[in-house]
């Protein structure tokens, strides 16, 4: 009788040690699939606007180009920058619970609300536009930054501060990219 407890116990210990040995390879295999974001296949634009009159609208456009821009009527400033946006998605392991890997990120596991997708995101300015009096918000012209954004349905998180998805205007879209120097590609 003690011989055949013994196996037992033997088989349900190896058992528990292979299943414990799976799930770290199955959470530590997870973590090497990437998935790298693509912009929308329309322009697709966020808003904020503050208590204060100051705005931001972010338009992602199918080219892997953004508009940002800031608007600070107390100042009066307009600032605008072209950017080149291009991110890889984190990694969702269950419930709210991800990993970002990124430049700048020394423990990536994170807690995210379940209905986000946090991106890692490189953003090049590729042009600038100011006009008024204040410091530019933005950096200049050539720089690179990284920046994680949240994307939820019809709203994305950057800087801090939640933009909620606007209609398509496609005639805003155009005026405000006349604004910079480089074509559209």
């Amino acid at each position: 009788m003690t011989g055949a407890h013994w196996k037992l116990g033997e088989v349900l210990a190896k058992g528990g040690v292979g299943l414990v040995v799976i799930t770290f390879i199955l959470l530590g295999l997870k973590g090497c699939v990437v998935s790298l974001w693509s912009s929308p296949k329309e322009p697709v634009s966020y808003v904020v606007e503050g208590a204060d009159k100051r705005s931001m609208r972010i338009t992602f456009f199918p080219n892997q180009e953004t508009m940002i821009w800031y608007v600070d009527p107390g100042k009066p400033l307009v600032e605008g920058v072209l950017t080149r946006m291009r991110g890889t998605y984190g990694t969702h392991y269950f419930g709210p619970f991800w990993k970002i890997d990124g430049p700048g990120v020394f423990f990536g596991y994170r807690i995210y609300d379940e209905d986000v997708e946090p991106v890692m995101m490189e953003i090049q300015i590729i042009d600038k536009f100011l006009q008024g009096r204040g410091d530019p918000t933005f950096r200049n012209v050539g720089s690179t930054t990284n920046q994680i954004l949240l994307f939820g349905k019809n709203r994305v998180r950057y800087q801090d501060m939640w933009l909620i998805q606007e209609l398509p205007n496609p005639e805003i879209n155009v005026k405000l990219r006349s604004a910079f120097k480089q074509p559209t590609k």
